[in-house]
Protein backbone atom coordinates (compact mmCIF):
# COMPACT_ATOMS: atom_id res chain seq x y z
CA UNK A 1 0.00 0.00 0.00
CA UNK A 2 2.77 2.40 0.85
CA UNK A 3 4.46 1.68 -2.44
CA UNK A 4 1.26 2.32 -4.35
CA UNK A 5 0.71 5.60 -2.53
CA UNK A 6 4.28 6.71 -3.20
CA UNK A 7 3.91 5.77 -6.86
CA UNK A 8 0.66 7.74 -7.05
CA UNK A 9 2.26 10.75 -5.39
CA UNK A 10 5.18 10.59 -7.82
CA UNK A 11 2.80 10.46 -10.75
CA UNK A 12 0.80 13.37 -9.34
CA UNK A 13 4.00 15.38 -8.82
CA UNK A 14 5.14 14.68 -12.34
CA UNK A 15 1.71 15.64 -13.67
CA UNK A 16 1.77 18.85 -11.63
CA UNK A 17 5.22 19.70 -12.94
CA UNK A 18 4.05 19.06 -16.52
CA UNK A 19 0.95 21.16 -15.90
CA UNK A 20 3.09 23.96 -14.49
CA UNK A 21 5.40 23.80 -17.50
CA UNK A 22 2.50 23.80 -19.95
CA UNK A 23 0.81 26.57 -17.96
CA UNK A 24 3.99 28.61 -18.13
CA UNK A 25 4.25 28.09 -21.86
CA UNK A 26 0.60 29.00 -22.33
CA UNK A 27 1.08 32.05 -20.11
CA UNK A 28 4.02 33.15 -22.25
CA UNK A 29 1.94 32.66 -25.39
CA UNK A 30 -0.93 34.61 -23.83
CA UNK A 31 1.45 37.44 -22.90
CA UNK A 32 2.82 37.49 -26.44
CA UNK A 33 -0.68 37.53 -27.85
CA UNK A 34 -1.67 40.33 -25.46
CA UNK A 35 1.35 42.35 -26.56
CA UNK A 36 0.30 41.88 -30.17
CA UNK A 37 -3.28 42.85 -29.30
CA UNK A 38 -2.04 45.98 -27.49
CA UNK A 39 0.12 46.88 -30.49
CA UNK A 40 -2.80 46.38 -32.83
CA UNK A 41 -5.11 48.38 -30.55
CA UNK A 42 -2.60 51.22 -30.46
CA UNK A 43 -2.29 51.10 -34.24
CA UNK A 44 -6.07 51.05 -34.82
CA UNK A 45 -6.67 54.86 -34.40
CA UNK A 46 -3.80 55.64 -36.72
CA UNK A 47 -5.16 53.19 -39.27
CA UNK A 48 -8.63 54.72 -39.01
CA UNK A 49 -7.24 58.25 -39.36
CA UNK A 50 -5.21 57.30 -42.41
CA UNK A 51 -8.21 55.51 -43.87
CA UNK A 52 -10.40 58.59 -43.35
CA UNK A 53 -7.70 60.77 -44.92
CA UNK A 54 -7.58 58.48 -47.94
CA UNK A 55 -11.35 58.52 -48.19
CA UNK A 56 -11.39 62.33 -48.08
CA UNK A 57 -8.66 62.45 -50.69
CA UNK A 58 -10.64 60.11 -52.92
CA UNK A 59 -13.76 62.25 -52.47
CA UNK A 60 -11.84 65.41 -53.37
CA UNK A 61 -10.39 63.69 -56.42
CA UNK A 62 -13.86 62.56 -57.44
CA UNK A 63 -15.19 66.11 -57.08
CA UNK A 64 -12.31 67.48 -59.14
CA UNK A 65 -12.99 64.86 -61.75
CA UNK A 66 -16.68 65.79 -61.85
CA UNK A 67 -15.81 69.48 -62.29
CA UNK A 68 -13.36 68.67 -65.06
CA UNK A 69 -15.95 66.49 -66.80
CA UNK A 70 -18.54 69.28 -66.56
CA UNK A 71 -16.08 71.80 -68.01
CA UNK A 72 -15.14 69.40 -70.79
CA UNK A 73 -18.82 68.86 -71.63
CA UNK A 74 -19.43 72.61 -71.69
CA UNK A 75 -16.47 73.15 -74.01
CA UNK A 76 -17.65 70.29 -76.20
CA UNK A 77 -21.14 71.79 -76.43
CA UNK A 78 -19.69 75.19 -77.37
CA UNK A 79 -17.52 73.52 -79.99
CA UNK A 80 -20.54 71.69 -81.39
CA UNK A 81 -22.58 74.89 -81.61
CA UNK A 82 -19.76 76.75 -83.32
CA UNK A 83 -19.14 73.87 -85.70
CA UNK A 84 -22.86 73.72 -86.51
CA UNK A 85 -22.85 77.46 -87.26
CA UNK A 86 -19.81 77.06 -89.48
CA UNK A 87 -21.37 74.14 -91.31
CA UNK A 88 -24.60 76.10 -91.80
CA UNK A 89 -22.68 79.03 -93.24
CA UNK A 90 -20.71 76.73 -95.51
CA UNK A 91 -23.88 75.00 -96.65
CA UNK A 92 -25.50 78.35 -97.40
CA UNK A 93 -22.44 79.46 -99.32
CA UNK A 94 -22.41 76.20 -101.26
CA UNK A 95 -26.13 76.56 -101.96
CA UNK A 96 -25.68 80.12 -103.23
CA UNK A 97 -22.68 79.10 -105.31
CA UNK A 98 -24.66 76.19 -106.68
CA UNK A 99 -27.58 78.46 -107.54
CA UNK A 100 -25.22 80.87 -109.32
CA UNK A 101 -23.62 78.03 -111.25
CA UNK A 102 -26.99 76.58 -112.14
CA UNK A 103 -28.20 79.97 -113.33
CA UNK A 104 -25.10 80.45 -115.48
CA UNK A 105 -25.37 76.91 -116.84
CA UNK A 106 -29.08 77.39 -117.55
CA UNK A 107 -28.33 80.67 -119.31
CA UNK A 108 -26.07 79.00 -121.83
CA UNK A 109 -27.85 75.64 -122.08
CA UNK A 110 -30.06 76.85 -124.94
CA UNK A 111 -26.99 77.71 -127.07
CA UNK A 112 -25.08 74.42 -126.63
CA UNK A 113 -24.53 71.61 -129.05
CA UNK A 114 -23.93 68.43 -127.05
CA UNK A 115 -23.96 65.61 -129.60
CA UNK A 116 -20.26 64.86 -129.12
CA UNK A 117 -20.50 65.58 -125.38
CA UNK A 118 -23.23 62.99 -124.98
CA UNK A 119 -21.04 60.29 -126.48
CA UNK A 120 -18.12 61.23 -124.23
CA UNK A 121 -20.35 61.36 -121.17
CA UNK A 122 -21.82 57.91 -121.90
CA UNK A 123 -18.33 56.46 -122.33
CA UNK A 124 -17.16 58.11 -119.10
CA UNK A 125 -20.19 56.79 -117.22
CA UNK A 126 -19.53 53.28 -118.54
CA UNK A 127 -15.90 53.50 -117.42
CA UNK A 128 -16.93 54.84 -114.00
CA UNK A 129 -19.51 52.09 -113.60
CA UNK A 130 -16.92 49.45 -114.51
CA UNK A 131 -14.42 50.95 -112.04
CA UNK A 132 -17.06 51.14 -109.31
CA UNK A 133 -18.05 47.50 -109.83
CA UNK A 134 -14.40 46.43 -109.77
CA UNK A 135 -13.73 48.39 -106.59
CA UNK A 136 -16.91 47.18 -104.89
CA UNK A 137 -15.88 43.57 -105.51
CA UNK A 138 -12.69 44.10 -103.59
CA UNK A 139 -12.80 43.37 -99.87
CA UNK A 140 -11.15 45.94 -97.66
CA UNK A 141 -9.37 43.97 -94.95
CA UNK A 142 -9.32 45.93 -91.69
CA UNK A 143 -6.73 44.63 -89.20
CA UNK A 144 -8.18 43.93 -85.75
CA UNK A 145 -5.78 45.02 -82.99
CA UNK A 146 -7.40 42.57 -80.57
CA UNK A 147 -6.74 39.62 -82.90
CA UNK A 148 -3.05 40.45 -83.38
CA UNK A 149 -2.40 41.03 -79.69
CA UNK A 150 0.58 39.24 -78.20
CA UNK A 151 0.16 38.27 -74.53
CA UNK A 152 3.95 38.33 -74.08
CA UNK A 153 3.91 42.08 -74.66
CA UNK A 154 1.55 42.74 -71.73
CA UNK A 155 4.46 43.62 -69.45
CA UNK A 156 5.33 46.60 -71.69
CA UNK A 157 1.90 48.23 -71.24
CA UNK A 158 2.27 51.40 -69.15
CA UNK A 159 0.13 54.33 -68.16
CA UNK A 160 1.79 56.43 -70.88
CA UNK A 161 0.62 53.88 -73.44
CA UNK A 162 -2.88 54.08 -71.96
CA UNK A 163 -2.89 57.89 -72.32
CA UNK A 164 -1.54 57.60 -75.86
CA UNK A 165 -4.34 55.17 -76.74
CA UNK A 166 -6.91 57.59 -75.30
CA UNK A 167 -5.42 60.44 -77.38
CA UNK A 168 -5.48 58.29 -80.49
CA UNK A 169 -9.11 57.40 -79.83
CA UNK A 170 -10.03 61.07 -79.40
CA UNK A 171 -8.15 62.03 -82.58
CA UNK A 172 -9.90 59.23 -84.44
CA UNK A 173 -13.29 60.47 -83.21
CA UNK A 174 -12.50 64.03 -84.35
CA UNK A 175 -11.29 62.79 -87.71
CA UNK A 176 -14.46 60.71 -88.03
CA UNK A 177 -16.61 63.82 -87.44
CA UNK A 178 -14.63 65.76 -90.06
CA UNK A 179 -15.00 62.88 -92.51
CA UNK A 180 -18.74 62.79 -91.81
CA UNK A 181 -19.05 66.48 -92.73
CA UNK A 182 -17.02 65.88 -95.88
CA UNK A 183 -19.24 62.93 -96.78
CA UNK A 184 -22.34 65.10 -96.37
CA UNK A 185 -20.93 67.81 -98.64
CA UNK A 186 -19.85 65.21 -101.21
CA UNK A 187 -23.31 63.66 -101.14
CA UNK A 188 -24.83 67.05 -101.84
CA UNK A 189 -22.46 67.56 -104.77
CA UNK A 190 -23.29 64.07 -106.06
CA UNK A 191 -27.02 64.83 -105.86
CA UNK A 192 -26.47 68.06 -107.79
CA UNK A 193 -24.49 66.16 -110.42
CA UNK A 194 -27.25 63.57 -110.70
CA UNK A 195 -29.85 66.29 -111.20
CA UNK A 196 -27.73 67.89 -113.91
CA UNK A 197 -27.17 64.51 -115.57
CA UNK A 198 -30.94 63.93 -115.53
CA UNK A 199 -31.44 67.26 -117.30
CA UNK A 200 -28.94 66.41 -120.06
CA UNK A 201 -31.42 64.56 -122.37
CA UNK A 202 -33.86 67.47 -122.20
CA UNK A 203 -31.06 69.91 -122.97
CA UNK A 204 -29.90 67.78 -125.90
CA UNK A 205 -33.45 67.62 -127.27
CA UNK A 206 -33.78 71.38 -126.88
CA UNK A 207 -30.47 71.88 -128.71
CA UNK A 208 -31.67 69.66 -131.54
CA UNK A 209 -34.85 71.71 -131.81
CA UNK A 210 -32.79 74.90 -131.88
CA UNK A 211 -30.62 73.46 -134.63
CA UNK A 212 -33.73 72.65 -136.66
CA UNK A 213 -34.96 76.19 -136.12
CA UNK A 214 -31.58 77.52 -137.20
CA UNK A 215 -31.74 75.47 -140.40
CA UNK A 216 -35.23 76.77 -141.11
CA UNK A 217 -34.06 80.32 -140.50
CA UNK A 218 -31.11 79.78 -142.83
CA UNK A 219 -33.44 78.53 -145.56
CA UNK A 220 -35.78 81.48 -144.97
CA UNK A 221 -32.81 83.85 -145.19
CA UNK A 222 -31.80 82.29 -148.51
CA UNK A 223 -35.33 82.71 -149.87
CA UNK A 224 -35.40 86.30 -148.64
CA UNK A 225 -32.08 86.98 -150.36
CA UNK A 226 -33.41 85.58 -153.64
CA UNK A 227 -36.65 87.56 -153.33
CA UNK A 228 -34.61 90.67 -152.63
CA UNK A 229 -32.61 90.19 -155.81
CA UNK A 230 -35.81 89.69 -157.78
CA UNK A 231 -37.32 92.82 -156.23
CA UNK A 232 -34.26 94.84 -157.21
CA UNK A 233 -34.54 93.59 -160.77
CA UNK A 234 -38.26 94.50 -160.82
CA UNK A 235 -37.49 97.99 -159.44
CA UNK A 236 -34.82 98.57 -162.06
CA UNK A 237 -37.20 97.54 -164.82
CA UNK A 238 -39.93 99.78 -163.40
CA UNK A 239 -37.59 102.74 -163.26
CA UNK A 240 -36.47 102.18 -166.82
CA UNK A 241 -40.07 101.86 -167.96
CA UNK A 242 -40.96 105.03 -166.05
CA UNK A 243 -38.20 106.95 -167.78
CA UNK A 244 -39.38 105.65 -171.14
CA UNK A 245 -42.95 106.67 -170.42
CA UNK A 246 -41.77 110.09 -169.26
CA UNK A 247 -39.86 110.65 -172.46
CA UNK A 248 -42.88 109.59 -174.47
CA UNK A 249 -45.11 111.95 -172.50
CA UNK A 250 -42.69 114.83 -172.99
CA UNK A 251 -42.57 114.12 -176.72
CA UNK A 252 -46.37 114.35 -176.83
CA UNK A 253 -47.33 117.79 -175.47
CA UNK A 254 -51.01 117.40 -176.26
CA UNK A 255 -51.24 114.54 -173.74
CA UNK A 256 -48.96 115.94 -171.07
CA UNK A 257 -51.66 117.94 -169.30
CA UNK A 258 -54.17 115.16 -169.13
CA UNK A 259 -51.70 112.53 -168.08
CA UNK A 260 -50.23 114.77 -165.43
CA UNK A 261 -53.65 115.76 -164.15
CA UNK A 262 -55.00 112.24 -164.19
CA UNK A 263 -51.88 110.38 -162.92
CA UNK A 264 -49.67 112.81 -161.05
CA UNK A 265 -47.85 110.00 -159.12
CA UNK A 266 -46.75 108.19 -162.28
CA UNK A 267 -45.35 111.42 -163.69
CA UNK A 268 -42.86 111.68 -160.77
CA UNK A 269 -40.43 108.72 -160.78
CA UNK A 270 -38.64 109.89 -157.59
CA UNK A 271 -41.90 109.71 -155.67
CA UNK A 272 -42.44 106.21 -156.97
CA UNK A 273 -38.94 105.17 -155.93
CA UNK A 274 -39.38 106.73 -152.46
CA UNK A 275 -42.56 104.81 -151.76
CA UNK A 276 -40.97 101.49 -152.71
CA UNK A 277 -37.94 102.30 -150.55
CA UNK A 278 -40.19 103.05 -147.59
CA UNK A 279 -41.88 99.69 -148.01
CA UNK A 280 -38.52 97.91 -148.15
CA UNK A 281 -37.20 99.72 -145.04
CA UNK A 282 -40.33 98.85 -143.10
CA UNK A 283 -40.08 95.21 -144.14
CA UNK A 284 -36.40 95.12 -143.16
CA UNK A 285 -37.22 96.54 -139.73
CA UNK A 286 -39.88 93.89 -139.23
CA UNK A 287 -37.41 91.15 -140.12
CA UNK A 288 -34.83 92.55 -137.68
CA UNK A 289 -37.46 92.62 -134.91
CA UNK A 290 -38.37 89.00 -135.63
CA UNK A 291 -34.72 87.93 -135.54
CA UNK A 292 -34.27 89.78 -132.24
CA UNK A 293 -37.25 87.94 -130.77
CA UNK A 294 -35.84 84.61 -131.92
CA UNK A 295 -32.43 85.41 -130.39
CA UNK A 296 -34.05 86.34 -127.06
CA UNK A 297 -36.04 83.11 -127.13
CA UNK A 298 -32.80 81.16 -127.64
CA UNK A 299 -31.23 82.88 -124.61
CA UNK A 300 -34.11 81.96 -122.27
CA UNK A 301 -32.99 79.70 -119.33
CA UNK A 302 -36.03 77.43 -119.41
CA UNK A 303 -36.92 74.94 -122.14
CA UNK A 304 -39.75 76.01 -124.45
CA UNK A 305 -42.20 73.37 -125.54
CA UNK A 306 -41.89 72.04 -129.08
CA UNK A 307 -45.40 73.03 -130.18
CA UNK A 308 -44.92 76.63 -129.05
CA UNK A 309 -41.60 76.80 -130.91
CA UNK A 310 -43.11 75.43 -134.12
CA UNK A 311 -46.00 77.88 -133.91
CA UNK A 312 -43.64 80.82 -133.33
CA UNK A 313 -41.42 79.67 -136.21
CA UNK A 314 -44.40 79.24 -138.56
CA UNK A 315 -45.65 82.73 -137.65
CA UNK A 316 -42.19 84.16 -138.29
CA UNK A 317 -41.97 82.38 -141.65
CA UNK A 318 -45.44 83.62 -142.59
CA UNK A 319 -44.44 87.17 -141.76
CA UNK A 320 -41.23 86.71 -143.70
CA UNK A 321 -43.08 85.25 -146.68
CA UNK A 322 -45.66 88.03 -146.70
CA UNK A 323 -43.00 90.77 -146.60
CA UNK A 324 -40.15 91.57 -148.99
CA UNK A 325 -37.08 93.22 -147.51
CA UNK A 326 -33.49 94.22 -147.95
CA UNK A 327 -32.33 92.83 -144.54
CA UNK A 328 -30.39 89.84 -145.78
CA UNK A 329 -27.03 91.26 -144.70
CA UNK A 330 -28.18 91.85 -141.16
CA UNK A 331 -29.60 88.30 -140.90
CA UNK A 332 -26.25 86.86 -142.08
CA UNK A 333 -24.34 88.74 -139.38
CA UNK A 334 -26.84 87.66 -136.71
CA UNK A 335 -26.59 83.98 -137.69
CA UNK A 336 -22.77 84.14 -137.61
CA UNK A 337 -22.78 85.71 -134.12
CA UNK A 338 -25.27 83.06 -132.91
CA UNK A 339 -22.97 80.31 -134.22
CA UNK A 340 -19.94 81.77 -132.41
CA UNK A 341 -21.86 82.11 -129.14
CA UNK A 342 -23.09 78.49 -129.37
CA UNK A 343 -19.53 77.23 -129.94
CA UNK A 344 -18.25 79.15 -126.90
CA UNK A 345 -21.11 77.89 -124.74
CA UNK A 346 -20.46 74.35 -125.97
CA UNK A 347 -16.79 74.55 -124.93
CA UNK A 348 -17.70 76.00 -121.54
CA UNK A 349 -20.21 73.22 -120.89
CA UNK A 350 -17.64 70.57 -121.88
CA UNK A 351 -15.15 72.00 -119.38
CA UNK A 352 -17.85 72.17 -116.71
CA UNK A 353 -18.85 68.53 -117.19
CA UNK A 354 -15.19 67.44 -117.07
CA UNK A 355 -14.63 69.25 -113.75
CA UNK A 356 -17.83 67.80 -112.32
CA UNK A 357 -16.77 64.29 -113.37
CA UNK A 358 -13.38 64.76 -111.70
CA UNK A 359 -15.08 65.98 -108.52
CA UNK A 360 -17.37 62.94 -108.56
CA UNK A 361 -14.44 60.52 -108.87
CA UNK A 362 -12.56 62.33 -106.10
CA UNK A 363 -15.59 62.20 -103.84
CA UNK A 364 -15.95 58.44 -104.40
CA UNK A 365 -12.29 57.88 -103.49
CA UNK A 366 -12.66 60.00 -100.36
CA UNK A 367 -15.77 58.05 -99.35
CA UNK A 368 -13.94 54.74 -99.67
CA UNK A 369 -10.95 56.02 -97.68
CA UNK A 370 -13.27 57.36 -94.97
CA UNK A 371 -15.04 53.99 -94.75
CA UNK A 372 -11.73 52.15 -94.24
CA UNK A 373 -10.63 54.59 -91.51
CA UNK A 374 -14.00 54.30 -89.80
CA UNK A 375 -13.78 50.48 -89.71
CA UNK A 376 -10.26 50.65 -88.23
CA UNK A 377 -11.40 53.14 -85.59
CA UNK A 378 -14.35 50.91 -84.62
CA UNK A 379 -12.06 47.88 -84.27
CA UNK A 380 -9.55 49.80 -82.11
CA UNK A 381 -12.35 51.16 -79.95
CA UNK A 382 -13.71 47.65 -79.36
CA UNK A 383 -10.23 46.44 -78.37
CA UNK A 384 -9.86 49.34 -75.92
CA UNK A 385 -13.26 48.60 -74.39
CA UNK A 386 -12.33 44.94 -73.86
CA UNK A 387 -9.01 45.96 -72.27
CA UNK A 388 -10.78 48.43 -69.99
CA UNK A 389 -13.32 45.79 -68.98
CA UNK A 390 -10.61 43.29 -68.03
CA UNK A 391 -8.77 45.98 -66.04
CA UNK A 392 -11.97 46.88 -64.17
CA UNK A 393 -12.54 43.22 -63.28
CA UNK A 394 -8.99 42.92 -61.96
CA UNK A 395 -9.42 46.12 -59.92
CA UNK A 396 -12.67 44.80 -58.43
CA UNK A 397 -10.98 41.55 -57.38
CA UNK A 398 -8.06 43.38 -55.78
CA UNK A 399 -10.56 45.67 -54.04
CA UNK A 400 -12.41 42.66 -52.61
CA UNK A 401 -9.17 41.25 -51.24
CA UNK A 402 -8.25 44.61 -49.73
CA UNK A 403 -11.69 45.01 -48.13
CA UNK A 404 -11.47 41.53 -46.66
CA UNK A 405 -8.02 42.28 -45.18
CA UNK A 406 -9.38 45.49 -43.68
CA UNK A 407 -12.36 43.67 -42.17
CA UNK A 408 -10.09 40.99 -40.78
CA UNK A 409 -7.85 43.63 -39.20
CA UNK A 410 -10.85 45.41 -37.66
CA UNK A 411 -12.19 42.19 -36.12
CA UNK A 412 -8.83 41.08 -34.68
CA UNK A 413 -10.04 41.52 -31.06
CA UNK A 414 -12.72 38.83 -31.28
CA UNK A 415 -11.17 36.26 -33.60
CA UNK A 416 -8.21 33.99 -33.33
CA UNK A 417 -5.14 34.54 -35.48
CA UNK A 418 -5.11 30.98 -36.82
CA UNK A 419 -8.79 31.12 -37.78
CA UNK A 420 -8.26 34.45 -39.53
CA UNK A 421 -5.27 32.98 -41.33
CA UNK A 422 -7.40 30.09 -42.54
CA UNK A 423 -10.20 32.37 -43.71
CA UNK A 424 -7.79 34.58 -45.65
CA UNK A 425 -6.20 31.51 -47.20
CA UNK A 426 -9.64 30.16 -48.15
CA UNK A 427 -10.60 33.52 -49.70
CA UNK A 428 -7.40 33.61 -51.75
CA UNK A 429 -7.92 30.03 -52.92
CA UNK A 430 -11.55 30.75 -53.84
CA UNK A 431 -10.50 33.83 -55.80
CA UNK A 432 -7.74 31.81 -57.46
CA UNK A 433 -10.15 29.16 -58.65
CA UNK A 434 -13.01 31.45 -59.74
CA UNK A 435 -12.31 33.72 -62.67
CA UNK A 436 -8.54 34.09 -62.90
CA UNK A 437 -8.14 30.89 -64.88
CA UNK A 438 -10.66 31.89 -67.54
CA UNK A 439 -9.14 32.74 -70.93
CA UNK A 440 -12.02 34.93 -72.11
CA UNK A 441 -10.39 38.31 -71.48
CA UNK A 442 -8.05 39.84 -74.07
CA UNK A 443 -5.33 40.03 -71.34
CA UNK A 444 -5.63 36.76 -69.31
CA UNK A 445 -3.51 36.71 -66.14
CA UNK A 446 -3.64 33.91 -63.53
CA UNK A 447 -3.10 34.70 -59.81
CA UNK A 448 0.45 35.67 -59.03
CA UNK A 449 1.28 36.41 -62.66
CA UNK A 450 3.02 39.78 -62.44
CA UNK A 451 2.89 40.13 -66.23
CA UNK A 452 -0.69 41.34 -65.84
CA UNK A 453 -0.95 44.86 -67.32
CA UNK A 454 -2.69 46.31 -64.26
CA UNK A 455 -0.19 44.89 -61.73
CA UNK A 456 2.72 45.98 -63.92
CA UNK A 457 1.20 49.47 -64.19
CA UNK A 458 0.83 49.62 -60.38
CA UNK A 459 4.43 48.50 -59.86
CA UNK A 460 5.78 51.03 -62.37
CA UNK A 461 3.83 53.93 -60.86
CA UNK A 462 4.38 53.01 -57.21
CA UNK A 463 8.12 53.72 -57.05
CA UNK A 464 11.28 53.73 -59.13
CA UNK A 465 13.43 52.13 -56.42
CA UNK A 466 14.35 48.58 -57.44
CA UNK A 467 14.59 47.31 -53.87
CA UNK A 468 11.08 48.51 -53.04
CA UNK A 469 9.77 47.05 -56.27
CA UNK A 470 11.34 43.69 -55.38
CA UNK A 471 9.87 43.82 -51.86
CA UNK A 472 6.43 44.60 -53.25
CA UNK A 473 6.80 41.81 -55.80
CA UNK A 474 7.69 39.29 -53.10
CA UNK A 475 4.80 40.42 -50.97
CA UNK A 476 2.41 40.07 -53.91
CA UNK A 477 3.68 36.54 -54.56
CA UNK A 478 3.32 35.56 -50.91
CA UNK A 479 -0.07 37.21 -50.41
CA UNK A 480 -1.64 35.84 -53.60
CA UNK A 481 -0.12 32.35 -53.61
CA UNK A 482 0.30 32.05 -49.80
CA UNK A 483 3.76 30.41 -50.08
CA UNK A 484 5.13 31.71 -46.73
CA UNK A 485 5.31 28.99 -44.01
CA UNK A 486 4.50 31.41 -41.19
CA UNK A 487 2.55 34.62 -41.73
CA UNK A 488 3.36 37.33 -39.30
CA UNK A 489 0.21 39.20 -38.29
CA UNK A 490 2.34 42.06 -37.00
CA UNK A 491 3.22 42.99 -40.63
CA UNK A 492 -0.42 42.91 -41.73
CA UNK A 493 -0.75 46.63 -41.17
CA UNK A 494 2.20 47.37 -43.47
CA UNK A 495 0.66 45.16 -46.13
CA UNK A 496 -2.67 46.90 -45.79
CA UNK A 497 -1.02 50.31 -46.06
CA UNK A 498 0.87 49.32 -49.20
CA UNK A 499 -2.30 47.89 -50.74
CA UNK A 500 -4.20 51.05 -49.91
CA UNK A 501 -1.50 53.19 -51.52
CA UNK A 502 -1.58 51.02 -54.62
CA UNK A 503 -5.36 51.25 -54.77
CA UNK A 504 -5.28 55.06 -54.56
CA UNK A 505 -2.61 55.25 -57.26
CA UNK A 506 -4.61 52.92 -59.53
CA UNK A 507 -7.80 54.98 -59.07
CA UNK A 508 -5.93 58.20 -59.79
CA UNK A 509 -4.26 56.78 -62.89
CA UNK A 510 -7.44 55.24 -64.31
Amino acid sequence: MDLDEEEALRKAARAGILLLETNKELQEEVNALREQVVALESARPRIHSELEARVQELKSLAEDRKHSVVEANALRNELKTKSSLVTDLLEREDALQQQIEEAQAAKYLAENQLLVLQMELEQQQQRDAAKAEALDRENYAVPNPAATYDSNQASIFTFADYEEMQQQLQATAEENEARTLEVKSLRKEADALRRKAAKLPECIAHIERLEKRNEKLQSSNDTLREERMEERAVLDSLRSMNLVYKKIAESRPFTADCTCSQHPEEADPQKLGVTVRDVLVETNMKLEAELRELREAMNLPHIISENAEEEALEQALKRVGSNSSNGSGSSDTESSTCGDSTDMAHERLIRKVQTLTEKLNLSRDMLRHTKVQWCAAVASQKALEECNKSAQEEISQLTQQLDYHTAALASSDDTDADAREGQIHALVESNDSSKWTEETAPYPAPPGDLNSPLIRCLLDHWTTDKSKVMMLTDWLHNSIRDQSPQRDDGNLFDRYRNCNQMRCRADASL
